[in-house]
């Protein structure tokens, strides 16, 4: 298609797939052979994401102006408690506290922030206990928080940080909260027109 409009283009139009999107840095990697400078093909001047999505139909791509994919940061929060038997009453329970910070950070998106700024708290992963009868000593979660925009970014992670501290304290349990800023949205200028 874009062959056949080439004589009415007034700019190169450079197509670029990104290897390895998610978890490998593939956009990163090209830009550091050069792709964008001139290094390899023309240089480029302006760039706009696009993204395939399994509701479009084959052939499709999809874009907007403005944000268009969420940042992805990831996140780790152990609860670190006190072993005991189960029917101890000298134990700190770090699996009562996560179970409560699980079901709290659900509340981030729809408290802490503005309704009208897309964000989302996805845990994935839960770990803790060796024995069914054995408060452990320790116990986490994981999992990820997209946004998309700077301060929606720092919004979420002092959200989940202060609400984690509050319910480590609640339980007499010792808080490990691990934060890893991961990619920034893509996000297209609004200023240049998308055809």
């Amino acid at each position: 298609m874009l062959k056949s409009l080439e004589p009415k283009l007034s700019v190169c139009v450079k197509l670029i797939w990104q290897p390895a999107e998610e978890g490998g840095a593939g956009a990163a990697k090209l830009v550091q052979a050069g792709v964008l400078d001139g290094r390899i093909g023309p240089k480029v001047s302006a760039i706009f994401g696009l993204h395939g999505w399994p509701g479009l139909k084959v052939g499709l791509v999809s874009t907007k102006p403005g944000p268009l994919l969420a940042a992805t940061d990831n996140f780790t929060i152990q609860f670190h408690g006190r072993r005991a038997r189960g029917l101890s009453a000298s134990g700190r329970d770090p699996i009562a506290a996560m179970a409560s910070a699980i079901v709290n950070l659900q509340q981030v998106a729809s408290r802490d922030v503005d309704p009208t700024d897309p964000a989302v708290v996805t845990v994935g992963i839960v770990n803790g206990g060796t024995a069914i009868n054995v408060i452990p000593d320790v116990a986490e979660f994981s999992g990820t928080a997209r946004s998309l925009n700077a301060p929606m970014r720092k919004t979420l992670r002092q959200s989940m940080q202060r609400r984690c501290a509050g319910i480590a304290a609640a339980h007499d349990c010792e808080l490990n909260f691990i934060w890893e800023e991961g990619y920034p949205p893509t996000t297209n200028d609004p200023a240049w027109p998308i055809m």
